[in-house]
């Protein structure tokens, strides 16, 4: 299962990362266009700031003065002779500033080569009247370089840059919604399909159909949902069918029990009645007449008994009470308690138990019933001369007791539902056959022990081999 969620995770994580880079890519082909842009706006020698003044002046006095008051900048205006013949801007108060400049201090000016110059220059020629005109413009270093910090400069001055990266921005958040739609849709697409599927199947599963398996073709993401869902449709299935086989079985139960509840009850009513009226006045039939009360009585105390103990095993609070014991000396003494009856019966005994010391936890009431029941089986439906044979096999881990005998066997078609309440080996419904609850009770026990207990068949003289595995730890 964790297996199948890393898969469903990994195919999630993909398509995620899959849309993160597309988003990624646009803003980064948008950051590189709007780069590109700016560098290219500002390659030109005329100074940046003479474009962001509108482009050249042929007029130098039309110049926008706000703007270089905005920039902290100003301008000098130079004659050919390089004398400064107009200033504008803002000048600043702790600069000395030249009335005229050398060849020599102008092109040190031009090439900022002033240690004291905290101005960036910018330098343009005016033809005007025959005569040249030299224009030096200063802006602050901070406000402006080969690349123009656009948020510090003011709108008016950087407007063709802030079109130029609001249109960029804008493409970009066009693509980027773009993006977002058509992975929506898409997602939409891949989802709708299979959930209806799943949808559909689920509805049915409402309505008591779990015939039918959820099917996702090319839906890789949804294979490990479908795979939970068809494993939940086919435990709900078994589940159904497990109830189903419940309540046959407790129906049958009911059945079984007032039939074997009423047989004696009946026997008992009628020959007290004809006690108690005098009907019957030979000794001797009165006798008999009391011993059958009594053996029936007994039967139904029995039967009270075994249904009380099935119902007790069946509860989820009952615990048995473990104890450990030698198994193996358990075992001998308690087949030691059968050496009479066997006799009397006249059957052949085997026990093959090691003359070893292994020990289990058991609750030594509770397992005495399990292999006296076995025994009793055997020693109820087999006639004179059957060898019995009880084993028990050392696994390391685990112990296997077998209870085997070559007698008549048990019929093939009550083989599946022999454990089940009031299933009798001789396959018949005879008044005498035992409460019904023995193999019941049984398997309860040796479940209840963390064991298992089944019919094996061997290719040898034994008709019917249970087999007990228990753990010992």
């Amino acid at each position: 299962m964790k297996k199948r969620n890393d898969k469903l995770l990994i195919s999630l994580f993909k398509n995620y990362i899959t849309f993160v880079i597309i988003l990624a890519s646009i803003f980064f082909l948008a950051y590189t266009y709007l780069g590109y842009k700016m560098s290219k706006s500002m390659e030109n020698r005329g100074a940046p700031v003479l474009d962001l003044l509108h482009g050249k002046y042929d007029d130098y006095s039309k110049l926008n003065e706000d703007v270089l008051v905005k920039l902290e900048g100003f301008i000098e205006v130079l004659d050919s002779k390089r004398n400064v013949i107009h200033r504008m801007g803002k000048i600043p108060e702790d600069k000395t500033l030249k009335d005229s400049y050398s060849e020599y201090e102008l092109l040190q000016t031009i090439s900022m080569c002033d240690e004291d110059e905290r101005y960036f220059v910018l330098v343009d020629t005016v033809e005007e009247d025959t005569d040249f005109k030299t224009i030096l413009i200063r802006v602050p270093e901070d406000k402006v370089s080969l690349a123009i910090n656009i948020f510090s400069v003011p709108y008016s001055l950087g407007k063709p840059l802030f079109k130029l990266y609001i249109k960029v921005i804008s493409i970009a958040l066009v693509f980027f919604i773009i993006s977002i739609v058509a992975y929506s849709i898409w997602t939409a697409k891949k989802f709708k399909k299979p959930l209806s599927k799943i949808d559909n199947a689920l509805g049915k599963v409402i309505e008591g159909d779990y015939e039918e398996k959820l099917v996702l073709d090319g839906e890789k993401e949804f294979i490990v949902i479908s795979d939970t869902i068809n494993y939940l449709i086919d435990k709900l299935k078994a589940s159904r069918e497990e109830n189903k086989k419940l309540e046959e079985s407790k129906t049958r139960m009911l059945i079984d029990l007032s039939h074997d509840i009423k047989t004696p009850i009946t026997t008992i009513r009628g020959f007290s009645a004809a006690l108690y009226e005098n009907l019957i006045e030979e000794e001797e039939q009165k006798k008999r007449y009391y011993k059958t009360i009594y053996n029936k009585s007994e039967k139904v105390g029995e039967l009270v008994d075994d249904l009380f103990e099935f119902v007790k095993l069946e509860s989820v609070q009952y615990k048995v009470k473990l104890e450990v014991v030698d198994i193996c000396e358990f075992l001998r003494q308690l087949i030691a308690e059968y050496f009479d009856e066997i006799s009397e019966r006249e059957f052949e005994l085997v026990v093959n138990i090691p003359e070893i010391v292994i020990e289990l936890k058991i609750d030594k009431r509770l397992f005495k019933r399990v292999i006296s029941n076995l025994i009793d089986n055997s020693l109820k439906y087999n006639p004179p001369g059957t060898r019995l044979k009880i084993e028990l096999r050392d696994l390391g881990r685990s112990i296997v007791i077998e209870v085997s005998d070559n007698g008549v066997g048990i019929p093939d078609e009550i083989k599946d539902s022999l454990f089940d309440p009031f299933v009798r080996g001789d396959s018949s419904r005879k008044s005498d056959g035992g409460s019904g609850l023995g193999l019941s009770i049984t398997k309860k026990i040796v479940e209840n022990h963390n064991g298992e207990i089944s019919i094996v068949k061997r290719n040898n003289d034994d008709k019917t081999i249970f087999y007990i595995r228990m753990n010992k730890y």
